[in-house]
């Protein structure tokens, strides 16, 4: 009866050294594989905006988790670079570029984390004219007036502030409206080294993008 016992006892002791070393294997190799990044972000934002021959950036990424490197596609605008080891977006356009969407991954060993990151590249406005000098007449509607100007521009804004009855579009620029009261034309001169010196009304218009 007592050898019997024994047997039981010694049995039962093999069995769970088995099962404990089974378990010791499995918990190794799960902590051997890495983890993928996730929560790529840049600034929070998905557009940037940029202009031909100003300074862009540097944007820096935010990321969960270890990376090992970065890459971008389709490839940006010239001019501008995405560094391969920290993600950093910098650099001054040379050329302008439609709004294109460039697909940016940070990964490592487990995997990897992109994020669509919407660019583009505008022309700075410049020579922005309108038809001057201007003669209006109160309460009669005035011919809208259209600049001209090169490159591209999104927004408008005016100094000093127009006749009452006029307005600016501050998308399209145009200026527009019926004159409420009458008010003098003044005129100034443009600068010394500009080439045309001819009288132009003393509003200026501002362009930008």
């Amino acid at each position: 009866m007592l050898r019997t016992i024994g047997l039981v006892t010694s049995l039962v002791f093999l069995m769970v050294a088995c099962g404990g070393g089974g378990g010791g294997a499995v918990g190794g190799g799960t902590g051997g594989v890495m983890s993928a990044p996730s929560d790529l972000q840049y600034g929070g934002t998905i557009g940037y905006r940029g202009a031909v021959g100003t300074p862009f950036g540097p944007y820096e990424p935010t990321v969960t988790g270890t990376v090992t490197g970065y890459s971008v596609s389709p490839v940006l605008p010239t001019g501008l670079s995405h560094n391969p080891t920290w993600g950093v977006i910098s650099g001054t356009p040379l050329t302008a570029s439609p709004e294109t969407i460039c697909t940016i991954t940070a990964s490592n060993d487990g995997g990897a984390a992109t994020f669509a990151l919407t660019l583009t590249v505008l022309v700075p406005p410049s020579a922005l004219t309108y038809p001057s000098p201007l003669n209006g007449t109160v309460g009669v509607a005035l011919t809208s007036l259209v600049p001209t100007y090169s490159g591209d521009a999104d927004a408008f804004a005016i100094l000093p502030a127009l006749p009452a009855g006029l307005i600016l579009d501050p998308t399209t620029g145009v200026v527009s409206g019926t004159p409420a009261r009458a008010r003098h034309r003044r005129r100034v001169r443009l600068p010394p080294d500009t080439a045309s010196r001819r009288p132009i009304n003393h509003i200026r218009f501002v362009a930008g993008c």
